[in-house]
């Protein structure tokens, strides 16, 4: 019974913490849409879903990196925090359970 509610509770935090750096992406990049449309047009996609794929490359990185209107800065770090929140929250998950099934073998 017990471990339902670990499982439960990991299930609900880690989905929390994927819909909130979703959502931070997103305000992220309708963020450099609206305040920097002349970077937004070089980047060359119109595409929704391809946008995370699009920003992968070096060139385009720089492109974004110029921008400095305190919006879209704001809103980089926001994304860039909830991603490094959503990371470490997997990683310290996994961490735990390797522990856990470590211990448990003995």
């Amino acid at each position: 019974m017990m471990t339902t509610w670990i499982i439960v509770v990991v299930a609900v935090s880690w989905a929390s913490l994927m819909i909130r750096s979703s959502l931070a992406e997103w305000r992220y990049y309708r963020s450099i849409q609206t305040n920097a449309p002349e970077i937004w047009n070089q980047l060359g996609t119109k595409y929704y879903p391809w946008i995370p794929f699009v920003l992968i490359t070096k060139a385009r990185k720089q492109l974004l990196e110029k921008i400095d209107t305190p919006e879209v800065v704001a809103k980089a770090r926001m994304y860039q925090r909830a991603g490094r929140q959503f990371i470490a929250f997997v990683m310290a998950v996994i961490l735990v359970a390797v522990g856990y099934f470590s211990l448990a073998s003995f």
